[in-house]
């Protein structure tokens, strides 16, 4: 099982983590660059860092999701003993997109079938049935650190000090993430001694991870950031960003120690983490892993059973 992340806390965590999900079944990560000496390996760039648009994009331009989109299809096709029996993508949905996650999904509908469209008619046909057997493409809302919090220990495997310093707001669904603690939101930096010494002397404003730029979108504060978060909760005076907190060391820790089944405890949240397991359980042959958790999936990347306008497994 090929797994295609777009983060170092994914490249370095995710397949582990979807291993114990799924033990009897090998997954692996593929990355952008291969680890050489002195060197880890690099993920793939996201595709939706910024406000994704609904208009087509130029044909043949060359963007992040046009090159997921031909790892992906390369993972499964041509059919033989190189290609993956099953292959995703996780990718952010970011805070930019969190109110059109249909937007973001069919730029991605759009760039398969871009990608098949530029195939000879029979390669074209192959590959888009293999595609919509073998390939699925799965979000991350708004970003993969989210599921971090939907486990309780999750915050303490990142090295949280401890689970009463995590003050979310009551009830939420981790994929709508927000906080309610005043100290996080009032934290300009002014303790950041080491921070602050390094940028009198480079003459450099540098802020805070999660003294977040304004955006024109009033859901991207910080308080809907997670991972500005868990950079605050390992808030250190005396780190150059005033955080040990490190997506490809705690963030990858924690992945991998996520505890599914209480992730995915309250049925009415997570439903795109569901939509990804459920979409695995099925094409791996397994029923749903957790025992007792209904399925309740986001349905805009639910695995879809019938219909020509499917180019994924999920899409």
């Amino acid at each position: 099982m090929a797994v295609i992340p777009t983060g170092v806390m994914e490249l370095r965590g995710l397949a582990e983590a979807l291993q114990q999900l799924f033990p009897g079944h090998e997954f692996y990560s593929v990355p952008r660059v291969l680890p050489r000496p002195g060197k880890e390996a690099e993920p793939f760039d996201q595709s939706n860092t910024y406000r994704v648009s609904a208009a087509p994009i130029e044909e043949g331009l060359k963007t992040n999701r046009t090159t997921l989109v031909q790892i992906l299809a390369g993972s499964v096709f041509p059919p033989g003993p190189r290609a993956a029996d099953l292959a995703l993508v996780l990718d952010d949905l970011e805070l930019f997109n969190l109110d059109q996650p249909e937007v973001v999904v069919e730029a991605v509908r759009s760039t398969v079938r871009a990608h098949l469209n530029k195939q000879a008619p029979e390669v074209a046909r192959e590959l888009g049935q293999c595609l919509r057997a073998r390939a699925s493409y799965h979000l991350a809302v708004p970003m993969t650190e989210s599921w971090l919090f939907a486990d309780p220990r999750g915050p303490i495997n990142s090295g949280a000090p401890s689970a009463e310093a995590v003050r979310l707001k009551p009830g939420i669904d981790p994929e709508q993430f927000e906080t309610e603690d005043a100290d996080y939101s009032a934290d300009t930096g002014a303790s950041c001694a080491q921070l602050l010494d390094r940028n009198r002397r480079r003459h450099e404003n540098r802020k805070p991870p999660w003294v977040l730029a304004p955006q024109p979108y009033p859901w991207c504060t910080r308080e809907r950031h997670p991972k500005a978060y868990l950079q605050w909760l390992l808030r250190d005076p005396e780190e150059n960003s005033c955080t040990r907190w490190k997506e490809g060391k705690q963030g990858a820790e924690s992945l991998r120690k996520l505890d599914w089944s209480a992730a995915l405890s309250n049925p009415n949240h997570c439903t795109w983490v569901r939509a990804l397991v459920d979409d695995l359980a099925d094409g791996l042959g397994e029923p749903f892993p957790v025992p007792g958790a209904a399925v309740q999936c986001a349905p805009l990347t639910s695995r879809k059973r019938h219909g020509i306008n499917a180019v994924l497994r999920n899409l």
